[in-house]
């Protein structure tokens, strides 16, 4: 099973792989991965599922706001 930021890891890799940029996309993909870890672990499936749908688009500013500022 994969992790919950492998695909939005996998897309910031193909939209700009440079070191500067993924010390801004990594953290935000590990306390996504984190967050979606505790709740399945508590067994909150749907809570869960909840927790991608900011995250997604707090990814999609982020990468936003990068590409902007170049």
């Amino acid at each position: 099973m994969s992790r919950a930021g492998d695909r939005l890891r996998a897309l910031a890799v193909r939209i700009r792989d440079s070191r500067p940029w993924r010390g801004i996309v990594d953290p935000l993909l590990a306390d996504l991965e984190m967050e979606y870890a505790d709740a399945i672990q508590h067994g909150h499936l749907w809570r869960s599922r909840w927790i991608l749908t900011p995250w997604y688009f707090a990814f999609l500013k982020t990468v936003a706001l990068c590409q902007a500022g170049e």
